[in-house]
């Protein structure tokens, strides 16, 4: 191996450390998304929830989801006075605060859920921007793909260490106190990243230091990760960076808001709702309900892997396919859920079903949606993004929580549209550099008909070129 080659395999290994490390505020998110689901049952019967279990479990969900929007409102407002590495830190020190203090009633749990979601609102919005920016563009969507893996295994991790709570005997002492681990066990987690953020990459990103003039601290940090020198030439476009004041700002926050409420209004809150439904039909053995919703799960997080090894393959054409195609074929699964609930064919069938919508989502809309809007994001158009995020995805669990059977039709309805809009509207943005992004994304004049008419896709290939 030559001394070239060295040295980019210990910039690649550095870079893809600091990008996992980033990326465990995603594995935190996935995890206290889905934690309650594998032990509301325990949660019930030790806070003494007798009565109103729907009521608490929906008290309970919405706590995460407002304190998420929160965290995106407070990240809009923080990331003009401090860096992405110090928001990360500030969102796993609320974190470690949630799970240190008794959470015994039903209202100090529904505090330690809110306080969970401004965690993972400020988590989510400046790790996407932080990866994105730390990330050389050849390998950038992968960087996207490392963090949609962490959001699988997260919900992976919560699944299995729920496993013991599957049983008959939860009112035992040990199953009495376990559920507290389960909602505690991620702390470890928030520890050594806070640690890593403040002890060891205590940096933040070129592109933040170049913007805030600070040329020296970028500099030094470019020959740090092993960055090339000609991306100094690229970085000096970013001095002085305002984002909102860009002619593409807004072109780029609609995009960014349509794209994340087509992810969240293609009805995976239904489908994995359905999943629970028809395991728990299926059989009525609390292990092998546990093990099958594990099963589930795996097949989210290894489509998630599987575009990781793949994704540098796809052209600009063939994303805008697998977009249109995915967005499609998510919308007829919606529609044979809802026929096969009518017909009352086996629940057999109903699991395949789900299993191949997994299969489509993770390997779709799931990380691609994410790549395209690290791509086309900073600080506040992601903000924006995260705003229309949290919004349908209220919007979508309150349709679900309605149990009307013919609600997976609105959500292929709007699958239907997500494949109308990445057919129309998929611009080209995997391996540019953001200027060039920026550059190249028509104003918001010229929205409209581009949005009717489609992009000019071009394969570009930006090598060895930084963001």
């Amino acid at each position: 191996m030559s001394n070239k080659e060295e040295i980019f395999q210990q910039g690649k290994i550095r870079i893809i450390s600091i990008i996992q490390n980033a990326c465990l505020g995603a594995f935190l998110s996935g995890y206290t998304g889905a934690e309650l689901s594998y032990t509301f049952d325990a949660v019930k019967e030790n806070l003494q929830l007798n009565g109103n279990e729907y009521l608490y479990n929906i008290i309970f969900t919405i706590s995460i989801i407002l304190g998420s929007f929160l965290g995106t409102v407070l990240y809009s407002q923080l990331h003009q006075y401090s860096t992405k590495r110090i928001i990360m830190v500030m969102a796993d020190l609320i974190f470690i605060a949630s799970v240190t203090f008794r959470f015994d009633t039903w209202e100090a749990f529904a505090l330690q859920r809110f306080l969970k979601g401004i965690s993972n609102g400020l988590n989510l919005c400046s790790g996407l921007v932080y990866i994105r920016e730390i990330s050389p563009d050849d390998f950038s969507s992968k960087a996207i793909c490392i963090f949609q893996i962490n959001v699988n295994m997260g919900i992976v991790l919560a699944n299995l260490i729920s496993i013991p709570l599957q049983s008959n005997q939860t009112s035992s002492q040990g199953a009495s106190q376990y559920w507290k681990f389960v909602f505690c066990f991620p702390l470890l987690i928030a520890l050594i990243r806070a640690y890593v953020l403040i002890f060891i990459f205590d940096f933040d990103t070129p592109f933040s230091y170049y913007q805030q003039e600070h040329i020296h601290k970028g500099q030094k940090l470019l020959k740090k990760l092993y960055f090339p020198d000609e991306s100094q030439v690229i970085f000096e476009q970013y001095r002085n960076f305002q984002e909102d004041q860009q002619p593409t700002f807004k072109v780029r926050w609609i995009n960014a808001a349509i794209v994340f409420a087509i992810q969240q209004m293609c009805g995976i809150n239904s489908i994995i709702q359905q999943s629970n439904t028809s395991i728990n039909q299926f059989t009525q053995n609390k292990q092998t309900i546990a093990i099958l919703q594990l099963f589930m799960n795996l097949i989210l997080l290894s489509m998630a892997i599987l575009t990781y090894f793949l994704i540098d393959k796809y052209t600009q054409k063939i994303l805008k396919s697998m977009m249109t195609l995915g967005c499609t074929l998510l919308g007829f699964s919606l529609i044979a859920m809802v026929l096969l609930q009518k017909i009352e064919t086996s629940q057999v069938y109903q699991i395949i079903n789900v299993a191949a919508y997994f299969f489509i989502f993770n390997s779709t809309l799931g990380p691609v949606t994410l790549i395209y809007i690290a791509d086309i994001s900073k600080d506040s158009v992601m903000s924006i993004g995260f705003y229309s995020y949290w919004i349908t995805y209220m919007l979508s669990s309150g349709l679900q929580m309605t149990n009307n059977s013919y609600i997976p039709i609105i959500f292929a309805f709007c699958c239907f549209i997500g494949a109308y809009y990445y057919y129309k509207f998929w611009y080209p943005t995997k391996g540019r550099i953001f200027y060039d992004i920026n550059i190249k994304l028509n104003t918001y004049q010229t929205f409209y008909k581009q949005l009717f008419q489609g992009f000019q896709l071009e394969d570009t290939n930006y090598k060895d070129k930084y963001n």
